[in-house]
Protein backbone atom coordinates (compact mmCIF):
# COMPACT_ATOMS: atom_id res chain seq x y z
CA UNK A 1 0.00 0.00 0.00
CA UNK A 2 2.57 2.53 0.35
CA UNK A 3 4.82 1.62 -2.24
CA UNK A 4 1.37 2.15 -4.13
CA UNK A 5 1.15 5.46 -3.04
CA UNK A 6 4.78 6.34 -3.88
CA UNK A 7 4.97 4.97 -7.01
CA UNK A 8 1.75 6.97 -8.13
CA UNK A 9 2.89 9.98 -6.10
CA UNK A 10 6.67 10.02 -8.41
CA UNK A 11 4.23 9.34 -11.15
CA UNK A 12 2.09 12.53 -10.89
CA UNK A 13 4.93 14.59 -9.61
CA UNK A 14 7.49 13.51 -13.30
CA UNK A 15 5.65 15.75 -15.36
CA UNK A 16 5.60 18.89 -13.03
CA UNK A 17 7.18 21.97 -13.04
CA UNK A 18 8.75 23.97 -10.36
CA UNK A 19 6.77 27.47 -10.25
CA UNK A 20 9.38 29.90 -10.78
CA UNK A 21 12.49 28.10 -11.75
CA UNK A 22 12.46 26.09 -15.42
CA UNK A 23 13.30 22.79 -13.46
CA UNK A 24 11.52 19.65 -12.67
CA UNK A 25 9.94 19.50 -9.01
CA UNK A 26 12.09 16.15 -8.23
CA UNK A 27 15.56 16.83 -7.51
CA UNK A 28 17.18 13.73 -9.32
CA UNK A 29 20.52 14.62 -8.36
CA UNK A 30 19.92 14.45 -4.57
CA UNK A 31 17.56 11.39 -5.03
CA UNK A 32 20.92 9.90 -7.01
CA UNK A 33 22.37 10.79 -3.42
CA UNK A 34 19.89 9.50 -0.94
CA UNK A 35 18.46 6.59 -2.20
CA UNK A 36 21.82 4.16 -1.58
CA UNK A 37 21.82 5.27 2.06
CA UNK A 38 17.88 4.43 2.46
CA UNK A 39 18.24 1.12 1.05
CA UNK A 40 21.44 0.72 3.07
CA UNK A 41 20.00 1.79 6.47
CA UNK A 42 16.67 -0.51 5.62
CA UNK A 43 18.81 -3.49 4.83
CA UNK A 44 20.30 -2.83 7.72
CA UNK A 45 17.24 -2.03 9.94
CA UNK A 46 15.88 -5.72 8.67
CA UNK A 47 18.98 -7.63 9.59
CA UNK A 48 19.21 -5.92 13.16
CA UNK A 49 15.24 -6.47 13.80
CA UNK A 50 16.27 -10.51 12.52
CA UNK A 51 18.67 -10.95 14.53
CA UNK A 52 18.21 -8.60 17.93
CA UNK A 53 14.82 -10.07 20.47
CA UNK A 54 11.73 -8.09 20.55
CA UNK A 55 12.48 -7.05 24.31
CA UNK A 56 15.88 -4.92 22.86
CA UNK A 57 14.51 -3.75 19.52
CA UNK A 58 11.90 -1.62 22.02
CA UNK A 59 14.66 -0.76 24.33
CA UNK A 60 16.81 0.61 21.25
CA UNK A 61 13.64 2.46 19.95
CA UNK A 62 12.50 4.10 23.06
CA UNK A 63 16.67 5.61 23.63
CA UNK A 64 16.15 6.50 19.67
CA UNK A 65 13.19 8.20 20.96
CA UNK A 66 14.09 9.80 24.25
CA UNK A 67 17.50 10.79 22.07
CA UNK A 68 15.64 12.56 19.87
CA UNK A 69 13.22 14.17 22.04
CA UNK A 70 16.31 15.63 24.26
CA UNK A 71 18.00 17.13 20.95
CA UNK A 72 14.70 19.37 20.18
CA UNK A 73 13.91 20.67 23.14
Amino acid sequence: MIMGAAVSTVYCNLKLKHPTLDMPVIDYDLVLLIQPMLMLGVSIGVICNVIFPDWLVTVLLIILFIGEAAKQS
